[in-house]
């Protein structure tokens, strides 16, 4: 399979791996990350990461001139142009829709979000129903291709006490965060 990350070479530089090409770098800014990567779909790979206080989404061709293999890197989009909140995104995993989730946070709350074709969205937190816990903040990690998006939610204590512990959630159009 491919493998997006990062590695450490005096900054933080994201990467794709994968068994035609090897390591490839991607170029996005200092001290970024790769952290979702969708299957191929017709030779293109989606990479979704962060750097520092901005999200980016990068286009990733794989050429197949037989016999070798190429990466043709786009160049990154960001990501943060599409979000008009005081809060950075952090990029987390994208599907193979293009849908791309992760956390927005302004340092004392954080807020899962999803991008697709309508736009970016708050997935908000767990319903008082659900959590076990007066939830403040929440995350999304993953999302199949589906639409169906993965995460946490928790409640965030004062400065001077820890934060309960985080809650799993699924997150179902039509049906919020379960």
């Amino acid at each position: 399979g491919d493998i997006c990350g990062m590695v450490y070479e005096g900054a933080y530089l994201p990467f794709v791996w994968t068994k035609e090409t090897g390591r490839t770098l991607l170029q996005w800014p200092l001290n970024s990350g790769a952290s979702g990567l969708t299957s191929r779909n017709s030779g293109l790979l989606t990479v979704v990461g962060t750097a520092d206080t901005a999200a980016f989404r990068n286009q990733v061709q794989i050429v197949q001139p037989d016999p070798e293999y190429t990466l043709i890197d786009n160049g990154p989009e960001n990501l943060t142009s599409l979000y008009s909140g005081p809060m950075p995104l952090e990029a987390l995993d994208v599907n193979r829709s293009g849908q791309i989730v992760g956390v927005a946070t302004n340092g004392s709350h954080d807020r899962a979000f999803r991008i697709d074709a309508t736009g970016i969205k708050n997935l908000g937190t767990l319903p008082p129903v659900v959590r076990k816990n007066n939830a403040t903040g929440s995350g999304a990690n993953g999302v199949n291709n589906l639409g169906r998006v993965v995460g946490w939610s928790k409640e965030y204590a004062n400065a001077f006490q820890p934060s309960i512990p985080a809650q799993p959630f699924l997150y179902i159009d039509g049906q919020g965060m379960l």
